[in-house]
């Protein structure tokens, strides 16, 4: 039942959207500057731009644009000066304060360009042997799931097994989903694994389940994976456990000490706000058994295969900075040098883009403020469309499968014949957005024909979101986008051979 209000802002302009806005918890905390259409000052949109899709690039806060300019400056002044002493610190310093953010030792973290660098650093260097079964799901990132559909067709004796989940579906199915995968393959080890990885103990002698990638937050659709029970069961059955966290630093709270993954990676380009691209890796200290140099890009030469332990993979060694030298050692004094140059400007904003939250109110306020908003909006756009927010029935309130990106189904999309009248649509929402001074994404869930993979069956596209910069009456103005761009695709406009 709709009230007078909401029914205003249904029908409404533009203009009355702004009369109805909802205060969300922790929009004006004393002391900090108030959230909402406030923020804006701190970035560079252009005027009225509606950003609807923070998720896939990130947007850089002004204050760490300025930081990145200062520090490519410093770099030009004179180059061998921060390549060879100031540098080093800097990267310390983000290593530090990371490990801090999510439970884990500065020494265990690999300051990396991307999640998806990360995730091809750590899969490439897996002595994979014939019978090793790899695990996903078809909510992987495709970047990930073809990463590892390369590594079977290299290493032709490891096959890639795809767990199917159908959005929204609740935590306990999709657990209960990986361990009766997990129990096909491999059998319980005899007892809990607390200082190195033990080797899978497959129910027969030709295939085991080597390596588990389960996702914090999908991206496709946005909503939030059980991955901490799923890792715990990795433990169970002697999986290796890769997180792909690529959303999850700045919008979830991450604790690796609590929930012991074998290796975790996150963004910090997207949610945390620094300059794109720049991640972390997380690799722990029970893990590190061979050296290499600590900076996201391997150097096979360096690589020791562990004596008898060939289902391990040769990870990192333990470095740290000689106060003389500023030189990164190993433990045992070696020193190891670049693998190549690169531009650490992106990944030293890292600093910066932390300094910057701190100083609006900390990740609490700047997550339940993000999360409210966009369990706010999601409803506000499913009751003037008439659709539904991508939710769990139990969990609609409070948002089980949202954190900062909501999902809801989109009205009276107009369903695509085939492949060709698919790939028109949605090219034809990009334009669209981009014509009216705006972004949101829009990907197909359960589509037909999606590079020919099954992403479940909600035919209707989500839209998801975020920023602190926005209001729920921008919701509205949103809407309004979505529709005019539906209702040229009604009329055929996205097909002019059609019209």
């Amino acid at each position: 039942m709709l009230t007078s209000e909401d029914e205003h802002c249904r029908n409404g302009s533009v203009a009355a959207a702004h009369n109805c806005l909802i205060n969300i918890p922790g929009d004006r905390v004393a002391g900090y500057p108030d959230f909402g259409h406030n923020m804006l000052q701190y970035w560079k949109f252009r005027k009225n731009y509606l950003n609807f899709n923070h998720g896939s690039f990130g947007s850089t806060p002004i204050p760490v644009m300025r930081a990145l300019r200062e520090m490519s400056d410093l770099v030009e002044e004179s180059p061998d000066t921060f390549m060879r002493r100031t540098y080093l610190p800097l990267l310390q310093s983000v290593r530090s304060r990371l490990a801090g953010m999510i439970g884990a030792l500065p020494e265990e973290l690999v300051i990396v360009p991307n999640v998806t660098v990360a995730i091809n650093n750590i899969v490439s260097q897996i002595r994979w042997e014939d019978g090793d079964v790899i695990v996903c799901y078809s909510h992987t990132y495709p970047a990930i799931s073809q990463t590892l559909k390369h590594i079977c067709d290299r290493y032709p004796g490891v096959s890639l097994e795809i767990i199917k989940v159908t959005f929204p579906c609740a935590a306990n199915d999709i657990i209960d989903k990986t361990a009766e995968i997990l129990s096909t393959y491999n059998l319980p080890l005899q007892q809990q694994r607390n200082c190195i990885t033990m080797a899978p103990q497959g129910r027969n002698l030709s295939q085991r389940v080597r390596l588990l990638v389960t996702d914090t937050i999908s991206s496709t659709p946005g909503v939030i994976c059980p991955w901490e029970p799923i890792v715990e069961l990795c433990r169970e059955f002697g999986v290796l456990s890769l997180v792909d966290g690529a959303h999850s630093i700045g919008q979830q709270a991450i604790d690796v000490q609590k929930a012991r993954p074998d290796f975790f990676t996150s963004n910090c380009h997207k949610w945390l706000m620094s300059h794109r691209g720049s991640a972390f890796m997380y690799i722990p200290l029970r893990l590190v058994i061979s050296a290499t140099r600590l900076s996201g890009f391997p150097n096979a030469n360096l690589l020791q295969k562990p004596a008898g332990a060939p289902f391990l993979p040769a990870y990192f060694s333990v470095l740290r900075i000689d106060p003389v030298s500023l030189n990164w050692i190993t433990e045992q004094g070696v020193v190891l040098f670049e693998t190549g140059t690169v531009d650490w400007t992106p990944l030293l904003t890292i600093d910066c883009a932390l300094d910057f939250r701190q100083s609006i109110g900390g990740e609490k306020r700047i997550m339940e403020y993000c999360h409210e908003l966009a369990v706010e909006g999601g409803k506000r756009l499913a009751r003037r469309w008439d659709t539904k927010v991508m939710e769990n029935k139990d969990f609609s309130s409070q948002g089980e499968l949202t954190a900062c990106m909501v999902n809801v189904a989109m009205p009276g999309v107009p369903h695509p014949a085939d492949a060709e009248e698919e790939r028109l649509q949605l090219r034809f929402f990009e334009d669209g957005f981009i014509m009216r001074n705006s972004f949101a994404q829009v990907p197909v869930v359960g589509s037909l024909v999606s590079a020919g993979v099954d992403r479940g069956e909600i035919n209707d596209p989500p839209v998801s979101m975020k920023l602190m910069d926005r209001k729920v009456g921008d919701f509205d103005r949103m809407a309004e986008i979505v529709e005019d761009i539906i209702r040229e695709i009604s009329e055929g406009k996205h097909n002019p051979s059609r019209m």
